[in-house]
């Protein structure tokens, strides 16, 4: 197995109380796994597709988030 490799980054967004935000991340390799986080170290319970979504954005939402992706191989 080859470690996962991100072919297209999560884009950094601005989003309006109310409305909602999504992130995403393209990956090549096999048997991918995904976690998603906010402020580096906050696990985010779920989140764990290529996607994630806030659906109703609210101003405690402001935050990095970002994603681990991994496989057999490593992260």
């Amino acid at each position: 197995a080859t470690l996962p490799v991100i072919t297209s980054q999560p884009a950094s967004i601005t989003r309006n109380p109310g409305t909602s935000a999504t992130f995403s991340v393209t990956a090549a390799g096999l048997a991918l796994s995904y976690q998603w986080y906010k402020n580096t170290t906050n696990l985010l319970a779920g989140a764990t597709s290529s996607t994630y979504t806030i659906p109703n954005v609210v101003l405690a939402d402001a935050g990095n988030y970002q994603v681990k992706v991994s496989n057999v191989a490593g992260t």
